[in-house]
């Protein structure tokens, strides 16, 4: 197991500073939360962690050697699962996993790891349906299950239980553990304070740019209400 070092980065969008120096280290086989507001920088973490952005200054690093996020090798190990669905609407379960197992070039019995990963997320029974006829948790399952083809190390998930009702809120997060227990490390990003306080061991707080908080998530809202009262208070 590996772990993720993102080091003294900035990032900027003309005059604007999306990532103002930002460092932090995830540990192999945890839970890592990035939480904060709309437009606070979490997406453009997992975006330069991916190597969709590039940034300005500094670097990623796996065991603390310094990695070209470009190369294929970097790549294999990362997962990313966005907001949106990335999956095709029209398509069955079953097309969507064979397009991805072949974009990520995944090698193997691609019926028999289709199988398994669609079983292990609890969409085994509804491998020859229409995405578009799923429900809204069936679709954010979907969703990982097609970064997940290629067995990443790191798994980067986008405020996955955005617009989900309770019940399956609970079920993908209980999901997200299971996928943990396996040994991938994951990075979430998220504005629910009960997500965070579910899933993560550490977390950091962003605030237009800038990380305000790092440590674990049941002491960042005591942290929080001393140094910047009522910033977070739109936080779920």
């Amino acid at each position: 197991m590996e772990s993720l070092s993102f080091c003294n980065v900035t990032v900027s969008f003309g005059e604007m500073k999306a990532l103002n120096n930002i460092s932090f280290k995830v540990m192999p086989g945890e839970i890592f939360g990035l939480v904060g507001r709309n437009g606070s920088g979490k997406t453009t973490i997992l975006k330069t962690i991916t190597g969709m952005i590039k940034p300005d200054d500094g670097h990623i690093m796996i065991n603390d050697q310094a990695v070209d996020v470009g190369m294929k090798e970097y790549k294999s190990i990362i997962g990313y699962c966005p907001q949106n669905d990335s999956f095709f609407e029209k398509l069955t379960v079953e097309e969507n996993l064979g397009y991805f197992a072949r974009l990520y070039n995944v090698e193997g019995d691609l019926e028999n790891i289709i199988k398994g990963v669609t079983n292990s997320l609890g969409i085994g029974d509804r491998i020859y349906e229409i995405a578009e006829k799923l429900s809204g948790g069936m679709k954010r399952r979907l969703n990982i299950a097609c970064s997940l083809l290629h067995d990443p190390g790191f798994l980067l998930l986008d405020e996955p239980s955005i617009q989900l009702d309770p019940i399956s809120r609970n079920e993908l997060w209980n999901t997200i553990k299971m996928i943990n227990k396996t040994g991938t490390t994951i990075i979430i990003s998220s504005n629910m304070m009960e997500e965070i306080n579910s899933l993560c061991n550490r977390v950091i707080f962003m605030d237009q740019g800038n990380k305000i908080y790092e440590g674990d998530p049941r002491g960042a809202m005591n942290y929080l209400s001393g140094h910047r009262k009522n910033y977070y208070g739109d936080l779920r």
